[in-house]
């Protein structure tokens, strides 16, 4: 989780919780459906997530251990070259 602080003024300092790029990469190849697909690609054509530590958090993500190979697979289509 990553901490962003919101603009002052109606927001009294308060701050929003929000999934680091890398683990929101993750359950979108989980979910799979094309729309996740799309955003994926996204993340890594703006340069926001990087295959390695995609892959990196893959392997050490338990709750992902049956989705693992899938997951694995569309982040290398993603990154495909």
């Amino acid at each position: 989780m990553v901490a962003i602080s919101l603009p002052p003024g109606d927001t009294e300092g308060v701050q929003g919780l929000c999934l680091e790029p890398h683990d929101l990469a993750i359950a979108k190849y989980a979910a799979s459906r094309e729309k996740d697909l799309i955003f994926t690609r996204e993340l890594a054509s703006r340069g926001i997530v990087s295959e390695e530590r995609l892959l990196g958090l893959l392997d050490h993500t338990a709750v992902m251990k049956k989705y693992a190979s899938g997951c694995a697979a569309r982040s290398a289509e993603t990154f495909k070259r």
